[in-house]
C-alpha cells in the first residue's frame, strides 16, 4: 500500500506521526521504502515534527500569502466609488469614460463583490397548459391525420427493383 493510498484511509496526522517516529528508527530511505514513499516527503515531515512538534504534521493551508498581480485597494475603492455615482452604467463603460487601469471582468468582479448589481427581472410566463382546452372538446371533436401520398409508386416502383432499395 502506498503513502498516498494509506492517507485516505487512516489519519493524516497518525499517518505522518507513524512515519516520523518509523525514520527515527532505522532511518529515512528504510521508512520510505516500508512507507512506499519517497525520501523527500519523510525528510518534510521529519523536519517539521523536528521544528514545530506535533503541529508540524497537521496540514497546513496552501493558499498564496500574497498575490503579486491582485489589485490595488485604491483601484477598488475608486472603481466602487464611480460605480455608485452611475448606478447604470457597466464595466466596459466606466473603463472607457474613466481610463481604468484594470480589465473589465476585474471590474465587473470588484461590483458584484460589493453587492452593486441588480438581479434582472426574470420574464414570467405563463406555462402553456392544454388541459383546460381538451376538456372543452367533445368526443371525436377534433381528429388530425397525417396522410400520404401514394401517386408515386409506380414510378418509385422500377428504380426499387433495380437499385435494391428499401419498400
Amino acid at each position: 500500500m502506498t503513502y498516498y493510498q494509506m492517507i485516505r484511509g487512516v489519519s493524516k496526522f497518525d499517518l505522518r506521526l507513524q512515519i516520523v517516529e518509523r525514520a527515527k528508527q532505522v532511518g529515512v530511505s528504510q521508512a520510505a521504502r516500508e512507507y512506499r514513499t519517497t525520501r523527500n516527503t519523510v525528510r518534510k515531515w521529519r523536519e517539521r515534527y523536528r521544528q514545530e512538534g506535533l503541529r508540524g504534521l497537521a496540514d497546513r493551508s496552501r493558499a498564496p500569502r500574497r498575490i503579486p498581480h491582485k489589485t490595488a485597494r485604491e483601484v477598488e475603492e475608486r472603481v466602487i466609488e464611480l460605480r455608485k455615482s452611475h448606478p447604470a452604467w457597466g464595466p466596459e463603460r466606466l473603463k472607457f469614460h474613466f481610463e481604468l487601469p484594470i480589465s473589465t471582468k476585474a471590474i465587473a468582479r470588484i461590483i458584484r463583490q460589493a453587492g452593486l448589481t441588480r438581479r434582472r427581472k426574470k420574464k414570467w410566463r405563463k406555462k402553456r397548459d392544454l388541459r383546460e382546452q381538451k376538456k372543452r372538446l367533445g368526443a371525436l371533436e377534433f381528429i388530425q391525420l397525417d396522410t400520404k401520398d401514394l401517386a408515386d409508386i409506380g414510378k418509385y416502383w422500377p428504380q426499387m427493383k433495380v437499385w435494391g432499395l428499401p419498400r
